[in-house]
C-alpha cells in the first residue's frame, strides 16, 4: 500500500514541488539572513552584476574583484544580477534564489537517477534498459534527492549567498547529462526512429539537444571549477557502466566534450593574469596520506552525525603536539584518520560483495571516489576541509548506501523504512536549526567559534563588523588577540594596523604595518595593498603629503590601479593641486575602468565643482546605466539642470 502511494506520487510536477516545500521549510531560518563573509564582496565590493551591461563584460575577470584570484565563475556573477534586479540589496531574494538552485539540482538529480538506477540494477549485459522495476527506481531516485536536498551538510552551499556556485555547477552539469541522454536516445530506438513520418526528425532533434548540453556544459564550467569533475564522473559512468551505447557514440561524445573544454580553456584565459597568490603548502607524501584520510573521516562523519558544522574545518593544527593540552584538544583528529582508514576498507569489502546491488555500490562509490580526490588535500587546496566542497560527492555516497540497501533481504529492508524516514527527518530538523546560524553576521561568526570553528579567517570578520558599527575598541581587543593566537598570519596585523589608524594611534599601527620585503608579502596574501594605504594614511594626518603621495605611486606600480589608492592619491593631489589636477587622474582611471560606477560618479563631482556641467552631466550619465538601482545619478542631474535654468 505504501509503494503504491509512493508510486502514484511520483509525478515530476508533484516531485518538484514536495522537494521545494521541504527545501524551503529546512531552510526558511535562512531567508531572512544577512550578507556574511564572502557576500561582501561579491555582492557588496564587486562592481559587476549591478546593471545587465556586465554580461559579457563579467566573462574577462575573475571571481574577486580588486585582487588576485584563480576563480572564474562568471555565471555567477550573471546570477547575482538577476538578484539585483529583482530584489536590490534585500538579501531574502538571493536566500530564495539559492533554495530555487538547490531544489531544481535536487530535482534534475531524481531525473537522471531514475533513469540511471534501472540499469544498475541488472547484472552486467544483461538486455535493454528496460526494467519491470522502473516504478520502483523512481521511488529510490526519489528518497535519495530528497535525503540529499535536506542534508544539513549543504548549508554552506545553501544558506550561504556566495556558496551558490556549487548549485549552479551541478544544475548545468546534470542538465547537460539529462539533454545529453535525450540526444542518444534515437540510436537506441531505431524502431521508434522508422516508424515516425520523417526519420531524420529524430537525428535533427538528437543534435539539437546535443548542442544544447554542450551549451549547458560551458555554463557548468563558468559556474564553478567543480564541473570538471562532474564531466569524469559522466565519462566513468558512460564507458564502465553504460553498456546500451555504441563505441561510436561513446567517442563522438568524448571528442564533443574535448572541444567543450577547449572552449572553457579560451575563456578562462580572457581575463588579465593578475598576482599569483600562494596557496597551501605543499606537504609529504606520508602526511598526504594521513590528511586524505583524515578527510575521509571527517566528511563521512558529517554525513551520518551533522553536528559541529563549520564554514572552514581544520584536519591540523600546528600546535597539536606543543603541550598536553593542545594534545587533548586535537585528539579527534588522529581518531578521523582511524575513522576514514576504517570507512574505506569497509567500502571496499561491500563494494566486492557480489550480493544484489553491487552495480549500484560500485557506481555510488565511484561517483563520491572522483568527487572526493580533488578535496582530499592530495593536492594543495586553499584550505584543509570546507563543507560544501562535499556537495557534490556526497550524491555519490547516497548512491552508495542505496546499493548497500538491496543487500539486505526485503523482509530486513521493510524493518529498515521507518528508521530510515526518522533519520530524514532528523536531517531536516538539524538543517533547520542550522540555518539559524546564517541570521546575522554576528551571529554566524559568534556561533562558529562556539563550535571550534575559530580560525583567523573568522576571528578577523568578526573584529571587522564591530570596526563597521563604530566599535573600535572591541575590534581592537579581537584583533589583538588574533594577532596572539596566530602569530604567522599577517593578515591580523594589517588589520590590526588598520584600525589603529582609525584610533589615532599612528605611532602603534606603523609598527604592525611594517614588514620586510613587500614584493613577496603581494604574492602571500590578497589586498595587501591596504599596508600602504594605511601608511599614506598616517604620512597624511601628520602633513607629509609628498611622502604619501610617494607610498601611493609605489603601491600602485606593484598593485595596478586599485580603487581605494587610486582615491586616496586623488584627494591628496587636489589638497595639493586644486580639483582640475585630480579630474586627470581621476579621467585616467575612469577611461581604462568603464565599468566602475564610484569613479565615474567621483568624477562628475570634480566636474561640477569646477564648473564643467556637460562634462559632469555625461559622467553621470554613464554611471546611472552602470547601476539599474542607483538614484544619486538622477538626482544629481536633475539639479544640475536646475540650476543652470535658474542660474541668469
Amino acid at each position: 500500500m505504501a509503494r503504491s502511494a509512493l508510486i502514484l506520487f511520483m509525478s515530476s510536477k508533484r516531485v518538484f514541488l514536495f522537494l521545494f516545500s521541504a527545501v524551503f521549510i529546512v531552510y526558511s531560518q535562512a531567508l531572512g539572513g544577512e550578507f556574511l563573509w564572502d557576500d561582501f564582496i561579491l555582492v557588496g565590493e564587486n562592481p559587476f552584476f549591478k546593471s545587465p551591461v556586465f554580461i559579457l563584460e563579467v566573462f574577462r575577470h575573475t571571481l574577486f574583484p580588486g585582487f588576485a584570484s584563480s576563480y572564474y565563475r562568471p555565471v555567477q556573477n550573471i546570477s547575482y544580477m538577476f538578484d539585483y534586479w529583482l530584489w536590490n540589496r534585500n538579501s531574502f531574494g538571493y536566500h530564495l534564489s539559492n533554495i530555487l538552485f538547490h531544489t531544481t539540482v535536487a530535482f534534475l538529480l531524481f531525473q537522471l537517477l531514475q533513469q540511471l538506477i534501472p540499469n544498475l540494477l541488472k547484472p552486467r549485459g544483461s538486455g535493454s534498459f528496460e526494467s519491470s522495476d522502473s516504478k520502483n527506481s523512481r521511488g529510490i531516485a526519489f528518497v535519495i534527492a530528497l535525503g540529499w536536498a535536506i542534508h544539513p551538510i549543504h548549508n554552506a552551499a545553501v544558506a550561504y549567498i556566495a556558496g551558490r556556485a556549487d548549485s549552479l555547477a551541478a544544475l548545468f552539469a546534470l542538465a547537460a547529462w539529462l539533454l545529453w541522454i535525450q540526444s542518444t536516445s534515437c540510436f537506441l530506438e531505431p524502431r521508434l526512429v522508422q516508424n515516425q513520418g520523417n526519420r531524420f526528425s529524430p537525428f535533427v532533434k538528437s543534435f539539437g539537444n546535443g548542442m544544447a548540453s554542450v551549451l549547458l556544459l560551458m555554463l557548468a564550467f563558468c559556474s564553478k571549477e567543480i564541473a570538471l569533475v562532474w564531466v569524469v564522473l559522466f565519462l566513468f559512468h558512460l564507458f564502465v557502466f553504460d553498456g546500451r551505447q555504441s563505441w561510436k557514440v561513446k567517442w563522438v561524445t568524448l571528442c564533443t566534450i574535448g572541444m567543450s573544454l577547449i572552449g572553457y580553456w579560451f575563456l578562462r584565459h580572457l581575463p588579465e593574469k593578475g598576482i599569483s597568490i600562494a596557496g597551501m603548502p605543499s606537504l609529504p607524501w606520508d602526511v598526504r596520506i594521513l590528511f586524505v584520510l583524515r578527510a575521509l573521516g571527517d566528511y563521512i562523519g558529517l554525513i551520518f552525525f551533522p553536528l559541529h558544522l563549520q564554514m572552514e574545518r581544520a584536519l591540523y593544527k600546528a600546535t597539536a603536539y606543543g603541550n598536553i593540552d593542545a594534545w587533548k584538544e586535537s585528539i579527534g583528529l588522529e581518531y578521523l584518520s582511524s575513522f576514514g582508514l576504517l570507512c574505506l576498507l569497509v567500502a571496499t569489502r561491500l563494494c566486492l560483495n557480489k550480493a544484489p546491488g553491487q552495480r549500484i555500490r560500485l557506481f555510488g562509490a565511484g561517483w563520491f571516489l572522483i568527487g572526493f580526490i580533488p578535496i582530499s588535500n592530495l593536492f594543495p587546496l586553499n584550505a584543509q576541509s570546507a563543507e560544501h566542497w562535499i556537495y557534490m560527492p556526497s550524491i555519490g555516497f547516497l548512491v552508495f548506501l542505496t546499493g548497500c540497501y538491496f543487500m539486505v533481504s526485503k523482509k530486513i529492508g521493510l524493518w529498515l523504512v521507518v528508521p530510515l524516514s526518522v533519520f530524514i527527518v532528523l536531517l531536516g530538523i538539524r538543517t533547520w536549526i542550522r540555518g539559524g546560524d546564517w541570521a546575522t553576521a554576528e551571529t554566524f561568526y559568534t556561533r562558529t567559534i562556539e563550535q571550534g570553528g575559530r580560525t583567523c579567517r573568522v576571528q578577523l570578520s568578526l573584529a571587522d563588523l564591530h570596526a563597521q558599527r563604530g566599535d573600535l575598541i572591541g575590534a581592537e581587543q579581537l584583533l589583538r588577540d588574533a594577532v596572539h593566537r596566530y602569530p604567522d598570519e599577517k593578515v591580523a596585523r594589517i588589520h590590526l594596523g588598520r584600525v589603529l589608524i582609525h584610533e589615532g594611534k599612528n605611532a602603534e599601527a606603523q609598527f604592525y604595518l611594517k614588514f620586510d620585503e613587500p614584493d613577496r608579502l603581494v604574492n602571500e596574501l590578497p589586498k595587501t595593498w591596504k599596508i600602504a594605504q594605511g601608511q599614506a594614511i598616517i604620512k597624511q594626518s601628520e602633513g607629509k603629503t609628498e611622502e604619501a603621495l610617494a607610498i601611493l605611486d609605489e603601491a600602485l606600480a606593484r598593485y595596478g590601479d586599485v580603487w581605494e589608492l587610486v582615491a586616496l592619491k586623488t584627494q591628496l593631489v587636489i589638497q595639493k593641486e586644486g580639483d582640475r589636477a585630480g579630474i586627470v587622474i581621476m579621467q585616467q582611471f575612469a577611461n581604462t575602468h568603464w565599468w566602475h560606477y564610484g569613479a565615474f560618479m567621483e568624477l562628475a563631482y570634480l566636474q561640477q565643482r569646477v564648473g564643467d556641467l556637460d562634462a559632469a552631466l555625461t559622467s553621470l550619465h554613464h554611471a546611472a546605466i552602470l547601476d539599474i538601482h542607483a538614484t544619486e545619478p538622477g538626482k544629481r542631474s536633475a539639479q544640475i539642470e536646475t540650476d543652470r535654468k535658474e542660474t541668469p
